[in-house]
């Protein structure tokens, strides 16, 4: 019996002739080609669209990158207006979406003591810029949108103390 099924090859021979004759092949080249073309094809070609389209409306809405969503985006950005002749500062900011969402804090130039920069270190380092207040303590006045360079943010920095002629203080 074993020395049947080993002369016939296992019957091989006999399966291939009966089950893959050339019209079973051709159909089966049919089917791979038209699944090749249309699915794995249209996926790929799908994904490159939505993301070319998606990265094109980012660019337009967020300035070519994603820091935060767009309700983020807009919070903390504002205004500060300084003027000497009045000798007051006023400091504006969106805050969280609700009842009370703008901030406005206003105060007389000769309460400011200082102007800070505090230095984050770490991987993602950053400059945050602040106003310290005789006995009010500090106010941020980098937004967060805003990431300047060290050298930018010193310069701002440096303007500003000048111009309100108050001292740099450097943590």
């Amino acid at each position: 019996m074993i020395y049947d099924w080993s002369y016939n090859r296992g019957c091989i021979d006999t399966f291939y002739a009966l089950s893959l004759n050339e019209n079973i092949i051709k159909g089966l080249v049919k089917l791979t080609l038209f699944f090749y073309r249309r699915i794995i094809d249209g996926i790929t070609n799908t994904i490159g669209l939505l993301s070319f389209f998606l990265g094109e409306s980012i660019k337009y809405v967020g300035g070519g990158r994603i820091s935060s969503y767009l309700l983020v985006y807009f919070l903390g950005s504002g205004y500060d207006r300084f003027d000497r002749k009045e000798g007051t500062v006023s400091i504006f900011r969106w805050g969280f979406p609700r009842k009370n969402r703008r901030i406005l804090l206003q105060f007389l130039m000769k309460n400011i003591q200082a102007i800070r920069i505090e230095v984050k270190k770490g991987i993602y380092a950053r400059h945050f810029l602040y106003i310290e207040l005789k006995g009010l303590g500090t106010i941020p006045l980098t937004r967060t949108t805003e990431n300047l360079t060290p050298q930018k943010n010193e310069q701002k920095a440096v303007e500003l103390a000048y111009f309100l002629r108050v001292r740099i203080e450097v943590f």
